[in-house]
């Protein structure tokens, strides 16, 4: 498998990477080949892991893709849908515990305004 045939969000993220690791250089002083060496070594780690997914669900090396609606690999599909759950699932706990404080605020007969990221300790 090369890089070009990773999904275009996948190519997305090690471009992201790739750029976040050079802004911590001095480009003026870095040799190319120390460039290129942080793109090829990113490159590679996508391309490993996605092939390991691959793997994992299909038993071998190939990649295999069940289109979506959209056009959406299967595989790209099921990881957002687990990162969209594991969302959900925070911002419920969130609402949870904020809707925990603002009742006992109304059962003391308090106001509830919390700012930004404070505890409601009860």
């Amino acid at each position: 498998m090369e890089f070009k045939d990773l999904p275009v969000p996948f190519q997305d993220m090690a471009a992201n990477i790739v750029r976040s690791q050079l802004a911590t250089l001095d480009l003026s002083t870095v040799e190319k080949e120390t460039i290129d060496n942080i793109s090829h070594n990113v490159r590679n780690a996508f391309i490993k892991l996605y092939e390991e997914k691959l793997s994992s669900e299909n038993k071998d090396y190939s990649p295999k893709f069940t289109p979506h609606p959209g056009g959406v690999s299967e595989i790209y599909h099921e990881t957002m849908v687990k990162a969209l759950r594991m969302q959900i699932a925070e911002l419920e706990h969130k609402l949870n515990l904020v809707s925990k404080c603002q009742n006992q605020h109304k059962a003391k007969g308090l106001h509830f305004h919390h700012k930004g990221k404070q505890k409601c300790e009860h």
